[in-house]
């Protein structure tokens, strides 16, 4: 008797927890570890990171404007069945890059071992976003 009350509640509690582990471990966007770079395909040097760091930070002080430039090795990993474009809005939205109220934010993504690259700024998604 008590077998059969144990045995549904065991099989349940383990579902779940196979459920919720493959939920928690589904990763939909890039961590943002740092506000300007986050090359996570490492494609460049730690020269060029300063290099760039350099100017996107000059360009935060001098313009106020955010521009944040990522690299990733596949976008599949991140388990979105998006555009290149879907794909960089929803992270650009995710990230919640530049200022909302001045349109001014921007993401460069460089993503795979081509040379495919999205851009993607406040302006040119309201852009898109409006109806046509």
């Amino acid at each position: 008797m008590m077998g059969r009350i144990i045995r549904p509640i065991l099989t349940t509690v383990l579902l779940w927890s196979v459920i919720l582990t493959q939920a928690a471990t589904a990763q939909t966007f890039p961590d943002r570890a740092n506000t300007y770079i986050n090359d996570y395909a490492d494609l460049l040097t730690t020269d060029q990171e300063q290099d760039l760091l350099r100017t996107l930070t000059e360009l935060r002080q001098n313009r106020d404007i955010e521009m944040t430039v990522l690299t990733i090795k596949r976008r599949p990993d991140y388990q979105q069945p998006l555009t290149n474009e879907a794909f960089a809005t929803a992270l650009f939205n995710h990230w919640g890059i530049g200022d909302r109220d001045r349109n001014d934010g921007i993401l460069v993504l460089f993503h795979g071992l081509t040379a495919t690259c999205g851009l993607k700024s406040e302006q040119a998604m309201a852009a898109n976003m409006m109806p046509a």
